[in-house]
């Protein structure tokens, strides 16, 4: 969040819905709101991988939604976390579902990562939340 309160991920986004269903491969967003988030979430998991060339290329990563969409809709390229749940969270908003960004580090055989070296998406649909 900035000093205003808003999250630079929705700041400005330009997503457009239609492009992002198509490009995840998915047709019918009639579902009630937690299916909706189980199926957006599991067909983007499926049709943009996780890429992390840049990364090892000295590439800056960029948050900027408008970057994010470029890239992995428009672009049809894949992200890290933070692009790929940037655009999960992007979509989830667009569709009318409450959702939010959380922190969270990686834990591996190596160990704990760093703290906030990774982000996720918290969806709420009534009662229910999913990560």
């Amino acid at each position: 969040m900035d000093a205003t309160g808003t999250s630079p991920i929705s700041a400005g986004a330009q997503l457009r819905p239609a492009a992002y269903l198509s490009r995840i491969g998915v047709t019918d967003v009639a579902a009630d709101p937690a299916n909706l988030v189980v199926a957006i979430a599991t067909a983007q998991h499926r049709r943009i991988p996780f890429e992390n060339l840049g990364i090892h290329l000295g590439t800056p990563v960029e948050v900027d939604p408008r970057v994010i969409v470029d890239r992995l809709v428009d672009g049809r390229r894949g992200g890290i976390c933070y692009e790929l749940n940037g655009l999960l969270l992007l979509a989830l908003r667009a569709l009318g579902i409450d959702a939010h960004v959380v922190g969270a580090r990686v834990e591996s055989a190596a160990g704990l990562g760093p703290p906030l070296g990774h982000m996720a998406v918290l969806a709420q649909v009534g009662a229910e939340q999913w990560l």
